[in-house]
């Protein structure tokens, strides 16, 4: 991979942040509830759509919400004070937003990856994927600097590295979760009982174990099933987490654990879940976690989680994740 140097540093990097300043949401927006990313860009192709004559020259840019957002009303109402380039400058720096332009049969992408937003980074892969291209360049803006990287011929090459940009960035800074292992005997209760339920049927859930779930866990699970492709999809959310965890839960009910908005705690439940699943045992952890909801800002997460792997004789898995908030888990500090 080339690296090609910046000639300067834009001009919006510098502009406050403001409402007055952020673009229309109108008509030509749509929504993007996030699909599984796996069942889009895993689907077999016979290449590109067949539009490779039509050139898209203007700069198409995706809000923090994934929509495409019409920017002209608000740079007319800017009167001339910022040039089209340099607003786009401002909403990738500043807001979380992506931006993208075909011309001749090239692709430019432009963000700034340890702020991008979960659903912007969603539809961009799509964007990305879906439209007719043969040579892609990201400009990314890091550590008060443009960077401009050429990147492969291959999509899906692309498509991961550019996931791999966001995840990087947006993991290492906020350390996003930290986590320490506890042995499954120390599980306090009432964690103890539904481990308990376990050991007593390991293959399917008893009617006990369901009960429990909701009298003494009191709604804080979470179910998921596994695939025979490997897959760990979401497929319920108990309602005992306090709001904004809910929040930032519920979003990914059918999809992929990796395919969740937050696409950084995503990847790290798709890894301990996966870990439990392959292991066939129980995994009881301390977590201290930065997560990101769809809608509002960063938070705090401290609680202890305790997953329990089900393998049916048929073989089918099941996995049930119980936790409990605990504001004296601090890692942090820990961690220096």
């Amino acid at each position: 991979m080339r690296r090609v140097p910046s000639r300067h540093s834009p001009r919006p990097s510098v502009l406050p942040r403001g409402s007055s300043l952020q673009p229309a949401r109108g008509r030509r927006g749509q929504d993007c509830e996030q699909p599984a990313l796996n069942a889009r860009f895993a689907a077999k192709r016979q290449g590109p759509a067949n539009v490779v004559g039509t050139i898209l020259a203007r700069w198409v840019v995706i809000d923090d919400k994934g929509r495409e957002c019409a920017i002209e009303r608000t740079l007319c109402e800017l009167k001339g004070s910022l040039t089209e380039k340099e607003y786009i400058d401002f909403l990738t720096i500043n807001c979380g937003f992506a931006a993208f332009r075909l011309k001749e049969q090239s692709i430019h992408v432009q963000f700034r990856p340890d702020i991008l937003a979960g659903k912007a980074l969603v539809e961009l892969l799509f964007r990305v994927y879906d439209a007719p291209w043969r040579r892609a360049l990201a400009t990314t803006f890091v550590k008060a600097a443009w960077r401009h990287d050429i990147l492969p011929a291959d999509r899906a090459q692309v498509i991961r590295r550019l996931s791999d940009m966001v995840m990087d960035s947006q993991t290492q800074p906020h350390r996003a979760v930290l986590r320490r292992s506890r042995p499954a005997q120390s599980v306090p209760s009432p964690m103890g009982k539904i481990l308990h339920e376990w050991h007593n049927r390991p293959e399917t859930p008893s009617r006990e174990l369901r009960r429990a779930l909701v009298q003494e866990i009191e709604g804080r699970y979470v179910w998921v099933n596994g695939c025979e492709n490997g897959d760990l999809i979401m497929t319920e959310v108990g309602r005992g987490f306090p709001k904004r965890v809910g929040a930032a839960l519920q979003p990914g009910i059918g999809h992929r654990l990796q395919d969740q908005p937050d696409v950084v705690f995503g990847r790290y439940c798709a890894e301990v879940y996966g870990t439990a699943a392959g292991l066939r045992m129980p995994m009881f952890e301390d977590v201290d976690a930065i997560m990101t909801p769809p809608l509002g800002a960063r938070f705090r997460r401290q609680y202890s989680r305790l997953i329990l792997p089900f393998h049916s004789a048929a073989g089918s898995v099941q996995l049930l994740g119980v936790s409990s908030e605990d504001a004296g888990i601090d890692l942090r500090s820990l961690a220096g």
